[in-house]
């Protein structure tokens, strides 16, 4: 038994580390945000299942903020 017991705590170091470093480097477990409440008639653009479907991109901006002014100069 003395013969094989460096040789043992040696496997259980490399074991212990190994989960270890697995352990640290998992991402974080991120939670799902709710999704707002979609009519059932399926006539929102979200239920589209085209994945080439049109997409309405709104921007909304302060003016009077003086850097988004500035910006849109």
């Amino acid at each position: 038994m003395k013969r094989y017991l460096p040789f043992a705590l040696i496997l259980a170091v490399i074991l212990i580390g190994t989960a270890v470093f697995f352990w640290i480097s998992q991402p974080e477990q991120v939670q799902p945000i709710p999704m707002a409440s979609v009519p059932a008639s399926g006539s929102s653009p979200a239920s589209s299942t085209n994945p080439r479907g049109s997409v309405l991109l709104e921007e909304f901006g302060d003016y009077q903020c003086p850097p988004a002014d500035h910006s849109t100069r």
